[in-house]
């Protein structure tokens, strides 16, 4: 009997929905890797000011994560952007190592951060980037959300239309306080994700430039298996098929 591929749980950045994943998704599924992603509760909230960086994690962690191991999953973490944060704080105790030792079935095998956040206990979006939201980043205080300007120059400005068009089109709200609240503990830098950790730096991001990118990475005093995109903010719309055979190589390297 054939071992069961990883699954790839992705995790969208802020203003993102799994929906904006498809391509990629497509062509893993044609690849025999399945994916499971959900929408994050900070993004479109109804009650923005209540959530934060927590709920986003405990909400990965019980409703995408949860339910793939206690099937006895083999996960690949695969998190975009602000998705690093609670991504990195989720993992915190599931990789299949650690599993295994406690006796439990399935595990988090490896991973792959896309111009993801690599953050630090205390850290936040905000204080990450200075402690001030970028210049195109919209404030309601009224409201809690948090809107953008030229999404095409910040997230795609690699993108071409018609794909461009619907990808505008799916963004949604971000909470604010999502986006300011510190993180926990992250899993990045546990020993167990020694030789499982990827990172895909984007070198035409407007958004998290590669620069930040690179900074992140050598703060981080871990190594990771770096690949360079020439990509604005979201390969996975202007380079699906290239984002896929990386994501497939380095699932093939470590199930």
């Amino acid at each position: 009997m054939a071992v069961p591929l990883p699954i790839f749980a992705i995790v969208p950045g802020a203003w993102h929905s799994p929906v904006h994943w498809d391509l990629v998704v497509s062509e893993l599924n044609l690849a025999g890797y399945p994916t499971s992603s959900l929408r994050l509760p900070g993004v479109d909230s109804s009650t923005p000011k209540s959530i934060s960086t927590t709920t986003d994690a405990l909400f990965i962690r019980n409703n995408v994560l949860n339910p793939l191991l206690n099937e006895g999953k083999d996960v690949i973490l695969l998190a975009h952007s602000y998705g690093g944060m609670p991504g990195g704080a989720v993992a915190v105790g599931l990789s299949k190592a650690e599993r295994i030792a406690a006796g439990l079935p399935g595990g988090i095998i490896g991973l792959i951060w896309v111009a993801a956040l690599i953050a630090h206990p205390g850290d936040s979006l905000k204080a990450l980037m200075g402690g001030t939201f970028s210049s195109w980043v919209m404030i309601d205080d009224a409201s809690g959300q948090l809107g953008y300007e030229d999404p095409k120059a910040v997230f795609y400005n690699d993108v071409l239309d018609p794909v461009v068009e619907l990808a505008i089109s799916q963004l949604k709200p971000e909470s604010e306080n999502v986006l300011s609240t510190p993180t926990s503990t992250q899993a990045w830098g546990d020993a167990y994700y020694n030789g499982r950790r990827a990172y895909v730096n984007t070198l035409l991001d407007q958004c998290i430039p590669s620069v930040v990118q690179e900074g992140m990475l050598a703060g981080s005093a871990v190594t990771w298996d770096v690949h360079h995109f020439n990509t604005s903010h979201s390969p996975f719309l202007s380079q699906p098929e290239q984002l896929s055979q990386t994501l497939i190589s380095l699932a093939q390297k470590w199930q």
